[in-house]
């Protein structure tokens, strides 16, 4: 009877926590970006029950991913502030490949549900001395649940992202190269009337994940080799 409840109260409670922590060790296991995106002690402890094996880098083989037949490939801006996450960093990654983690922004979410693995991204530099484009990387991931959003330690928790109703989701990207030349937010609004006219980027400077229109892309990847003998790529080096 009624004395047996807080048993099985206890018991459930064991269950949905037992659950909760598998689900969390195959969404860890299931790309190596994400098992990196985690603070190394809880990385190597969830690969480690998951799999025996306690180096992220050798778990969490995930099938090859394609992009799409008969799709065309979408451009996307991702920002980062290089003193968080540069496009060096996501170089020196294993693969060279990362989650993008952190994004609280319903649009910008929203545009990364859109991702597609094989659409491609310019990684722009923000929040630095000099804002702009450093360089291409390309979908690796489509989306799947931050699990960021989950970890009360992380400066990216959000209790109302619960792990069984998650809301905010994140892909992982892949380093593809680096301009030839730092192609500054100056540069880029030097043609904001002409050629890039319509571009998302000046009507919402804040939105983190935002599409570009081909033509866009074009013509800015058009600007690389000019002045490339002048250029001396300032980088983003912050105050």
């Amino acid at each position: 009877g009624s004395s047996r409840r807080p048993e099985r109260m206890l018991a459930w409670r064991a269950s949905r926590r037992a659950s909760s922590a598998l689900g969390r060790v195959q969404l860890a296991t299931s790309s190596p970006a994400a098992a990196a995106c985690m603070a190394p002690k809880r990385a190597r402890a969830y690969t480690a029950k998951a799999t025996g094996v306690a180096d992220t880098q050798d778990v969490g083989k995930s099938k090859a991913a394609t992009q799409q037949p008969g799709r065309a490939t979408s451009w996307y801006l991702i920002k980062s502030e290089p003193d968080e996450f540069s496009i060096d960093d996501l170089k020196s990654k294993p693969n060279g490949t990362g989650c993008w983690e952190g994004v609280r922004n319903a649009q910008a979410r929203n545009f990364m549900q859109a991702m597609r693995v094989g659409d491609k991204l310019l990684f722009y530099h923000s929040s630095c001395k000099v804002p702009g484009i450093a360089g291409l990387a390309s979908v690796a991931r489509e989306a799947y649940p931050d699990f960021t959003a989950w970890d009360a330690s992380s400066k990216y928790f959000d209790p109302k992202s619960p792990e069984n109703s998650p809301k905010w989701h994140m892909v992982d990207v892949k380093y593809e190269r680096h301009l030839r030349r730092h192609i500054s937010l100056e540069e880029l609004k030097s043609h904001k009337e002409g050629a890039l006219n319509g571009m998302l980027l000046f009507n919402r400077p804040r939105l983190s994940v935002q599409p570009v229109d081909t033509k866009h892309v074009d013509f800015i990847l058009g600007l690389e080799p000019l002045g490339l003998e002048k250029s001396s790529d300032p980088g983003c080096e912050l105050d």
